[in-house]
């Protein structure tokens, strides 16, 4: 085998190496009853390449939190609240209307610093679609610390973080406050 030919067999073993490696993170997944005592705890091991560990994440591995903004932070909004209506085309202002073409909106609130300060879908009380309205706390980093339903199931969503960014714990409260799930990053 010649010289360049070596090479290349070396280079594509050596790069279906590389791809081939993924980032192991392990969790601890711990349900409660509705008293808030543990009753099932479970270690998880997920391979998620080299992904941080944020709330799309959580939501693709574990479905919380349900329903969340594709970006909480949007520097093309500042100080404005959006609605986008399910059919703009359909859109009125009598509710009853709305309510009949399943015309839901989606509303996001943002602060003087871009950040979505509040969420909500209209939805329906007595259909499948559950209105939402989330209050969206954030620290100093401008991380999300606490989701906070305030209509429906009042649930409530805490979040720590470690110093890469990544979401190492994450709580989930009921709308009576007491703890649900807890997911932690080992």
């Amino acid at each position: 085998m010649n010289e360049p030919m070596k090479l290349t067999l070396i280079f594509i073993i050596f790069s279906s190496f590389l791809s081939c490696q993924t980032s192991e993170k392990e969790f601890i997944v711990t349900d409660f009853d509705f008293e808030g005592k543990e009753y099932e705890k479970t270690d998880l091991k997920i391979d998620i390449d080299s992904r941080n560990v944020d709330i799309k994440l959580m939501n693709e591995y574990f479905y919380v939190p349900y329903y969340f903004p594709e970006k909480f932070i949007d520097s093309k909004y500042k100080d404005q609240t959006i609605t986008i209506w399910r059919n703009e085309n359909e859109k009125t202002d009598d509710f009853l209307e709305n309510f009949k073409n399943n015309n839901w909106t989606h509303t996001y609130k943002y602060d003087l610093e871009s950040k979505i300060v509040e969420y909500s879908y209209s939805g329906c009380m007595i259909c499948s679609n559950m209105p939402y309205n989330y209050k969206v706390t954030y620290d100093e980093n401008r991380r999300v610390i606490k989701l906070q339903n305030t209509i429906s199931e009042k649930q409530k969503f805490e979040f720590k973080y470690n110093s890469n960014g990544d979401i190492i714990e994450l709580k989930l409260y009921s709308s009576e406050n007491k703890l649900k799930k807890q997911i932690a990053l080992k």
